[in-house]
């Protein structure tokens, strides 16, 4: 990973993450935006607020996956989604925040987090990546990727 394009890594807590985003499709940003600001979501509250207030449009997507390779299937899960790559292609922006249980009996391992290191390489060179860790306890040996990712407007 190049590590100049990434912009903030932040690693932090969250055990409100799935009461909060239902599903990428339905995602209210204005409610998501409220409960970051209420402390819900374990994301430094200032890096999301910044990327709420970019001119253009907020889109989510997010990924599950269990087993081997887990976070590169959840990754495939995001860009499955209905114009995820054309999206992300032309974003501006992106926050990734993997998800995973405090519980799993299969920790995160360095081996898995190449995929998330592949992720961002292949992304456009003018895209300002943050990205972290989070917690969420009942997930199991499930892990889940958020991305959310801002298109520029056009005018």
């Amino acid at each position: 990973m190049d590590l100049n394009r990434v912009k903030k890594t932040f690693i932090k807590m969250n055990e409100g993450m799935k009461e909060i985003i239902q599903h990428h499709d339905v995602m209210d940003l204005k409610a998501f935006y409220d409960k970051v600001k209420a402390g819900y979501v374990g994301i430094d509250y200032h890096d999301f607020e910044m990327l709420m207030m970019k001119e253009g449009e907020k889109h989510s997507f997010i990924g599950e996956a269990e087993g081997s390779d887990r976070l590169k299937y959840a990754f495939e899960g995001i860009m499955a989604a209905d114009d995820a790559r054309s999206i992300i292609a032309h974003a501006t922006d992106i926050m990734i925040t993997v998800v995973k249980s405090p519980e799993s009996s299969h920790p995160l391992s360095i081996e898995e987090m190449k995929y998330l290191n592949t992720f961002i390489d292949n992304l456009s060179e003018s895209v300002d990546v943050m990205w972290g860790i989070t917690e969420e306890s009942g997930l199991g040996d499930k892990v889940r990727v958020i991305l959310i990712a801002v298109l520029p407007q056009i005018r």
